[in-house]
């Protein structure tokens, strides 16, 4: 009875003398009664305790879960209503902080995959190392809310956002020159269009560039191979029509029977078109 945090037995009570027997078939419902309660409170004990420990599990920075046996013996003398009040209200403390976590993990990853998009860097890979529970299809598999793994999310978020910015700074610079070479070799619509989403991409916010591979080592690789290819392109076209104006002015310099200039001379105007400023970068 104390167990349970009640102190008194109500029996009936009869006039004149009762015999041990009666009184022991008195006392006997009562106390399967009680022994039923006990059972019952310890169950409710072990339901509520095995959430509020798997709760502390997930909020945990190591994984370190298990009961205090001494605690759970400890708990057998004390199965009162007001225990387990206090317990139940534990749990919804800890339910609500679980929550707001969640939400904020949740939050951060969903930026996390968002910005690995972006940047075609591998998502999973990303936030295993911040905790492995991240990255854990299982149904039953809880994601570490800890302190470290906010932390170590946020952490991530910056990192990204700094690589963002440094890629896009690069691509402007890029697709600048890359404009301007177009410009300069009257490129068809068909090679423009291969960038067309990189460009509409650029023009935008930081914050607003949101497609997938936009901002991949592997897109601003491919921007870098189109402006050298089309750098070459220009230096070829340029030696062609240097070569054809000095075919011309050695033509007039023999019909006047003078000798061309030798800065002029094909070697001399390839090696300036070579280290001149001509390369956009």
């Amino acid at each position: 009875m104390a167990t349970l945090g009640e102190h008194k037995l109500y029996l009936k009570k009869d006039k004149g003398v009762v015999p041990l027997k009666e009184q022991l078939a008195t006392v006997a419902p009562v106390l399967e009664s009680l022994k039923c309660k006990k059972e019952e409170r310890i169950k409710q004990f072990s339901n509520i305790r095995s959430q509020i420990e798997k709760i502390r599990f997930e909020l945990s920075e190591y994984n370190d879960q298990g009961d205090d046996p001494s605690s759970l013996a400890a708990e057998e003398h004390d199965l009162s209503m007001r225990k387990l009040n206090s317990y139940q209200t534990q749990l919804r403390a800890l339910q609500k902080d679980k929550s707001e976590r969640l939400r904020k993990v949740l939050e951060y990853i969903n930026e996390v995959h968002s910005l690995c998009g972006v940047l075609g860097i591998d998502f999973g890979s990303t936030v295993h190392e911040v905790h492995p529970s991240l990255h854990q299809n299982g149904v039953e598999q809880s994601r570490n809310i800890s302190n470290s793994t906010l932390e170590g999310l946020a952490s991530t978020i910056y990192k990204l956002k700094a690589e963002r910015k440094s890629r896009i700074h690069k691509a402007r610079e890029i697709m600048e020159s890359l404009c301007q070479l177009w410009k300069l070799m009257d490129s068809p619509e068909e090679e423009k269009r291969q960038f067309s989403n990189v460009m509409s991409s650029l023009i935008l916010p930081e914050e607003g560039i949101t497609s997938p591979g936009v901002l991949s080592e592997e897109t601003i690789e491919k921007m870098e191979f189109e402006v050298e290819r089309l750098t070459r392109l220009k230096t070829s076209r340029l030696k062609e029509i240097v070569m054809k104006r000095r075919a011309e002015l050695e033509a007039i310099c023999q019909n006047a029977h003078i000798e061309p200039d030798v800065s002029t001379a094909p070697e001399q105007t390839d090696a300036l078109i070579d280290s001149g400023p001509h390369r956009p970068f």
